[in-house]
């Protein structure tokens, strides 16, 4: 069969990425498909890395003969920090990460590095695809269809985030997100020099900070925002739930505008240059608090994963975490039904068991960090 693959990923996010390069490390022929032009570069800009994670998957994550980070990073995160805003006042506090084992990264660079390791290990990438439907034949998922032709696979992982266009059309997600379960965001990324922002945030040079703004306590404001310190910017991003932006009558581009003004903020980024601009959606609606109809992760030849399986988390200091290991649970599980010659629902179902021990797991340096937080933002959904 014409364009026939073992494994087609769609999506070159963290999750897919990581499936393949599992994938490709055990001899499986497998085919990225991403229909942005430099791969994932429609996400967010800027994110925290936990190298437990990555190292086990990426083995060229660090080199410990040298003990050197080969992957493209801004600053070790060397403190998480929360921020409660007042209109008026401010709270926070911080805890040290003594270990050096988070990274902020830039998503685009980071996202290309990761692509050039997958094809490294084997596997085939095809960016500026955009994967249309999905093939469909005896009941089993056995390919997709894309803007420049029709690929073949045992398996087809989906991992298209939060847009749900193929996870609705394989059946697998029944229903849409409300508007009190979808946060949108917007991010922009402030450049200055390396100096001002060590002497701001009073950081030592390669080391950074990574900071929860919860916004509760400004009129109009009932949200969640970051910092993100990089080399040479620093990376501000708001969000609220959309219900609370249609009631208010408001769009998260004034939410970021205001918390720039913040006096908290401000001085911050104080004669900082915008150099990128950005917006997202993350869900609250997550794979453990979900209704067991709305979405099934598996199907006969078919797996869900990361965002577009609900496999996210954004209050955790490293969104992607579960998604990364979302994608080595999606691998895993296609290793052993090729081990059975079985890619019915019947041997991927064997995914659910991995994914379930993924929530099991502890994903922050410090996860208790911001429990008595989370009822504070959510608590308007």
């Amino acid at each position: 069969m014409k364009n026939k693959h073992e494994v087609i990923i769609v999506g070159a996010g963290p999750a897919g990425l990581s499936a393949a390069k599992v994938l490709a490390d055990n001899g499986i022929k497998t085919l990225v498909l991403e229909k942005t032009k430099k791969g994932a570069s429609k996400n967010f800009y800027s994110g925290i890395i936990s190298e437990e994670h990555m190292k086990g998957i990426f083995t060229n994550f660090f080199d410990s003969s040298g003990g050197k980070i080969m992957a493209p990073f801004e600053r070790f995160v060397d403190q998480y920090r929360v921020y409660i805003l007042q209109e008026d006042s401010f709270t926070s506090f911080n805890v040290q990460n003594n270990k050096q084992n988070s990274y902020i990264v830039l998503r685009e660079p980071f996202n290309q590095w990761l692509i050039k390791e997958v094809q490294k290990a084997g596997a085939e990438v095809i960016t500026e695809t955009a994967v249309k439907n999905l093939i469909i034949n005896d009941g089993k998922i056995s390919g997709v269809k894309t803007d420049s032709g029709e690929f073949f696979a045992n398996v087809v992982i989906i991992g298209e985030g939060v847009n749900p266009v193929l996870t609705k059309s394989s059946g697998l997600r029944a229903g849409e997100f409300k508007s009190n379960q979808i946060f949108s965001f917007v991010e922009e990324d402030i450049s200055m020099s390396a100096e001002t922002i060590e002497e701001r945030f009073n950081l030592s040079p390669f080391h950074g900070i990574s900071a929860k703004l919860f916004t509760q306590g400004i009129p109009d404001m009932p949200g969640i925002g970051y910092i993100h310190t990089n080399h040479n910017s620093i990376s501000i991003g708001a969000g609220m739930l959309f219900s609370e932006l249609i009631s208010r009558n408001i769009n998260p581009n004034e939410c970021l505008e205001r918390l720039k003004e913040h006096s908290c903020i401000k001085p911050l980024i104080a004669n900082g240059t915008t150099k990128n601009y950005c917006s997202y959606m993350l869900p609250v609606l997550t794979l453990k608090n979900q209704n067991d109809k709305f979405l099934k992760l598996f199907s006969n030849g078919c797996l869900i994963i990361g965002g577009a399986a609900l496999i996210t988390d954004m209050l955790s200091w490293d969104v992607s975490a579960v998604a990364v290991l979302s994608g080595k649970a999606a691998a895993q599980t296609v290793i052993k039904a090729k081990e059975l010659n079985d890619y019915s629902s019947n041997t991927l179902s064997h995914y659910i068991h991995l994914v379930k021990a993924i929530h099991e797991l502890p994903h922050d340096p410090n996860p208790d960090m911001l429990n008595n937080f989370n009822n504070a933002v959510l608590q308007r959904k």
